[in-house]
């Protein structure tokens, strides 16, 4: 399984064990799928999660005061991305292809309004906005899809 960082404790929330996290995914949407947390190499079962407008408030199995929060100040927050869950029409984790070729693997999605915009990690990172006509096919099984070149090449964004 594929462990990423998904935020930065910043702080105790409460007094039962709560703390705040940095969010590093900019869906907080995905917060709510995790089952288990990993924090100073020590693997957390999540009770509950909360979501604010800048920050989620998490609360795992075996932080039970406002103490024991306090100690992983400023530590990084791990999960496993591959067990977020899928909603209908959501190709987080999907290998993205283009002309046949792979262009790398959809790590996040946002939606800034009008389109939800994937970010894609591979050889170069990118987001691209999903927009009608960019999916060519897809095959739900082996989690692909693959874009139409012409359109792809038009709405691509770069990172690098």
């Amino acid at each position: 399984m594929e462990r990423n960082q998904i935020g930065i404790i910043t702080k105790p929330q409460a007094l039962k064990g709560e703390f705040r996290v940095k969010p590093a995914l900019l869906n907080l949407k995905y917060y709510k799928s995790f089952k288990v947390v990993y924090i100073a190499n020590h693997e957390y079962e999540v009770e509950r999660v909360s979501i604010r407008d800048t920050f989620v408030i998490f609360k795992v199995k075996g932080i039970d005061s406002c103490e024991s929060a306090e100690t992983y100040r400023n530590q990084p927050i791990f999960a496993d991305m591959e067990v977020v869950a899928r909603d209908d029409g959501d190709y987080m984790d999907y290998k993205v292809f283009v002309g046949g070729e792979e262009i790398g693997k959809i790590v996040d999605i946002n939606n800034y309004g009008s389109k939800d915009v994937w970010s894609i990690s591979g050889k170069d990172n990118m987001m691209l906005p999903f927009i009608d006509g960019l999916i060519e096919s897809k095959d739900e099984e082996n989690m692909v899809i693959s874009l139409k070149k012409e359109l792809f090449e038009q709405v691509a964004v770069y990172e690098n």
